[in-house]
């Protein structure tokens, strides 16, 4: 790499894809290669790539805990988001890596950053399955009942697979289950109709007042992310 930089190619240079020499060391998890770059003048929030991310970004999405870190330490902007509206953490969310997403929380991002659809990192790691990240956010005051651009919220995102267990975990701290998405769907619905039967009757037991708080089936339009 010293060769390399002194031979003439900038720090800053990119492809075609307007990728840098930085966001490559970041996405393929070489530390040391992004201390160097870093250290020789490349600017640590350049974005770059279809979805204009930056190099913590790219660390962030591929769990490379170290590199995210040495980028952190060099001041990496923490909350800028991508062309989608997604940030580091929102990035990890959808992977599940639960100590980069915990060395994010502890570089101060923020909890509630939501993407181009509204959807925070608690929406995005219910919905991909992952219990533990999901404990994680819960436990940091989140907006647990935020809802995306088509009013659904986190539960929706929980509700249709076999991710019980975050349902659980939704309802325990605080989540409504009585939630309706904007065109009139009900959270109990979805669980049912797509066979999560043991959702499906969490929601029921759940909902406020003893009140399953379910639709006419007949009219159910199925579920779509």
């Amino acid at each position: 790499m010293w060769l390399l930089l002194n031979m003439g190619p900038s720090p800053e240079s990119t492809d075609k894809f307007h990728i840098t020499g930085l966001m490559y060391a970041a996405m393929n998890g070489h530390g040391g290669t992004v201390n160097e770059l870093l250290d020789a003048g490349a600017t640590a929030n350049s974005q770059g790539g279809e979805s204009d991310m930056t190099a913590l970004m790219y660390a962030a999405a591929n769990g490379h805990q170290s590199t995210l870190e040495a980028l952190l330490y060099k001041c990496a902007a923490i909350n800028v988001a991508d062309g989608n509206g997604q940030t580091a953490l929102t990035h990890v969310a959808t992977k599940g890596n639960e100590n980069t997403f915990k060395a994010l929380i502890l570089g101060g991002c923020g909890i509630n950053v939501r993407n181009k659809d509204g959807r925070t990192p608690i929406y995005l790691a219910a919905s991909s399955g992952f219990e533990v990240v999901v404990k994680i956010i819960v436990s940091k005051s989140c907006e647990i009942d935020a809802k995306d651009t088509k009013g659904r919220t986190t539960l929706w995102s929980a509700s249709p697979g076999n991710n019980t267990a975050i349902v659980q975990t939704l309802l325990k701290n605080g989540a409504s289950p009585d939630a309706k998405s904007e065109s009139g769907e009900r959270l109990g619905d979805i669980a049912h109709l797509t066979g999560n039967e043991d959702a499906y009757e969490l929601l029921r037991l759940d909902a406020k007042n003893g009140s399953s708080g379910l639709r006419s089936i007949k009219t159910h339009r199925f579920f779509k992310t």
